[in-house]
């Protein structure tokens, strides 16, 4: 985690997230698309990060971030509230 509003102080710079399959951003950085889930206690597609989990975090969105050729990272947006991501919530 490179930067972020609302975590504690130990997880900004500190936090991994893993580039494998199973990671939310990893997914997303491997597949090109979006990996969204509006319900993460209930998630099978891919493992809750433990600083997900710290932080009371229900829902997140990993969208790939394209640079001029190839990709540059991905933006991750997470959320403690309900309610529902989706790729219609950001505006290219």
């Amino acid at each position: 985690m490179r930067a972020g509003v609302g975590w504690k102080p130990c997880a900004v710079r500190q936090a991994r997230t893993g580039a494998d399959r199973e990671s939310p951003t990893g997914s997303a950085f491997q597949t090109g698309e979006p990996v969204i889930s509006n319900h993460l206690e209930d998630e099978s597609r891919i493992r809750t990060l433990d600083v997900l989990r710290e932080h009371g975090i229900r829902r997140a969105i990993n969208l790939l971030i394209q640079g001029e050729g190839q990709p540059c990272g991905v933006l991750g947006v997470d959320s403690p509230t309900d309610g529902r991501l989706s790729t219609q919530t950001f505006v290219a």
